[in-house]
């Protein structure tokens, strides 16, 4: 959180860290599997004395345990100066792989961390996180917030009420943020109560974290705009992520993608984070990176990103929902043509073949209600429309375009040979 709580980190790859290669399918998502994995690898090469660490992690007036080396999950936290701390580690790294205070560095307080870094890094990274106003707007209510659990619960001996001067631990944070979010009485409670007197625009925003999304991702990719990170459920859906004082690139402790878990928040009419997550010390192979780039390709095509939790977003995100189909299936469509000519067919063999794809999506797919694009096609689908255009045409259409949608991902496996199957089935009456 701030201060003490705040933590910066220098990746560096450890040479022992190996990389999981597996398919999607073959990791189950959650934290025990890449839990396991990081134990094994510190099993089979202790370094902890002997090299340096996978991760260099500063807690500020905060010495930490050797265990806690050990630990799979690294608390990543809002970072302070990230530039200015790079060129100062470069100088000052020591060569033990303890976790502690750099030589060098000072706290950064609340304060320090608002008014003054964020300021300075304020016309860095464009628009992936909120405002300095915004996030210091955000940091009054935190604390009020966690202030008020610590009141009504005493988790700790103290947490302040406004950020300011003092400094805060990470273990302190933890325990009053999932607290809060453990139980959802307590934020109700103290919007009824307002003991920081906070006005009605704030408490709309604490209203609003109802509405808040926890759990796995992979923090995949960080755009102009925002940062995406994929669900780990299914369906995946994609999320347009904003960082706070730092963007959530400069926060996590190794190269895109990471493994994290964390509690996303709606702020006004975008997402943001509640200042901490916990990312997982594992590296993908191209295997697994592929998969994650298929997925994320496939949530661009079926539903696109999604870039405000709340309800009303949601609905006016339905209300636009042929317009939305329509663009994503022209996508699909771009991909299919490339991989027609691909094949060697003739230009008019492939205009045609999308054409026919093409009507179906608009006269059968956009048609009903809700709208769908031409990814969520269904066998009542498409025996609706070939049913009704005999022929041979339209059914070797839509066999090259189910080959496509299986061999690119863009459809699961299993359902895409039963598509196939009726298919046959049709052919051979006809």
């Amino acid at each position: 959180m701030i201060g003490e709580g705040f933590i910066e980190i220098v990746a560096n790859v450890p040479a022992h860290a190996e990389p999981i290669s597996r398919k999607l399918h073959q990791l189950p998502f959650g934290a025990d599997a890449v839990k396991e994995h990081h134990e094994l690898q510190l099993e089979e090469d202790h370094r902890i004395n002997r090299g340096a660490t996978s991760l260099r992690i500063r807690l500020f007036d905060q010495g930490a345990h050797k265990r806690q080396i050990y630990d799979t999950i690294q608390a990543a936290i809002e970072m302070i100066g990230w530039n200015e701390f790079l060129e100062r580690n470069r100088r000052d790294r020591r060569k033990d792989a303890r976790f502690g205070s750099y030589h060098g560095s000072l706290p950064l307080s609340a304060h320090d961390m608002i008014d003054g870094v964020g300021m300075k890094l304020s016309r860095k990274g464009g628009c992936m996180r909120l405002t300095p106003q915004e996030t210091a707007r955000f940091y009054r209510i935190w604390f009020a917030l966690l202030h008020y659990v610590n009141a009504q619960l005493h988790l700790v001996p103290a947490f302040p009420a406004t950020p300011g001067e003092e400094t805060v631990s990470t273990e302190v944070t933890l325990k009053l943020r999932d607290a809060l979010w453990a139980n959802d009485a307590l934020r109700e409670q103290f919007i009824a109560d307002n003991p920081a007197q906070l006005p009605a625009e704030d408490l709309a925003l604490v209203a609003s974290w109802q509405y808040r999304l926890a759990g796995s991702f992979y923090i995949f990719r960080s755009l102009q705009h925002y940062t995406i990170f994929l669900s780990t459920t299914t369906p995946a859906h994609a999320y347009g992520v904003l960082g706070l004082v730092s963007t959530i690139e400069e926060t996590v402790p190794l190269p895109l993608p990471v493994y994290t878990q964390a509690v996303l928040l709606p702020f006004e009419h975008h997402i943001m984070y509640d200042s901490l997550f916990t990312s997982y010390n594992v590296m993908f192979g191209s295997g697994y990176r592929q998969d994650l780039q298929e997925q994320y390709r496939n949530i661009q095509e079926r539903e696109g990103i999604m870039t405000s939790l709340l309800p009303e977003d949601q609905a006016a995100r339905e209300a636009n929902q042929r317009t939305d189909s329509l663009a994503r299936n022209r996508k699909v469509f771009t991909a299919f043509r490339r991989e027609l000519r691909k094949a060697g067919l003739s230009p008019q063999t492939v205009e045609g073949h999308v054409a026919t794809i093409a009507d179906f999506a608009y006269t059968t797919l956009l048609d009903a209600d809700p709208p769908r694009g031409v990814l969520d096609l269904t066998l009542a689908d498409i025996e609706s429309y070939v049913r009704g255009k005999p022929g041979k045409q339209p059914l070797t259409s839509f066999k090259r375009f189910l080959r496509f949608l299986i061999s690119t991902g863009r459809i699961d496996y299993g359902t895409g040979e039963n598509l196939s199957d009726f298919l046959k089935q049709v052919s051979k009456t006809n």
